[in-house]
């Protein structure tokens, strides 16, 4: 098969085949360093809203668990259907 080919068929580039082709073992990959982010500067901004977000929905699932034990001691001091 070509180098023309061969390139084609692994959509390698133009000195990559040939490279391969002349040593019997894969080069060895190249260490990268890690990159930054670009999130640090609005990192604590991200933490409040969703510090706030999570406070805000245990303040209504809390609120909703206090409701619903309100009904049902409601229904059990009246004598009524018991809730499940």
């Amino acid at each position: 098969m070509s180098v023309r080919a061969l390139k084609r068929k692994y959509g390698a580039g133009y000195e990559t085949v040939p490279r391969a082709l002349a040593s019997s073992l894969p080069e060895p990959r190249k260490k990268m360093r890690p990159r930054g982010t670009r999130l640090v500067s609005y990192k604590p901004v991200i933490d409040a809203i969703l510090t706030a977000d999570l406070t805000e929905h245990v303040i209504t699932g809390l609120a909703s668990a206090l409701k619903a034990d309100a009904v049902d001691r409601r229904r059990r001091r009246a004598g009524g259907p018991q809730g499940g």
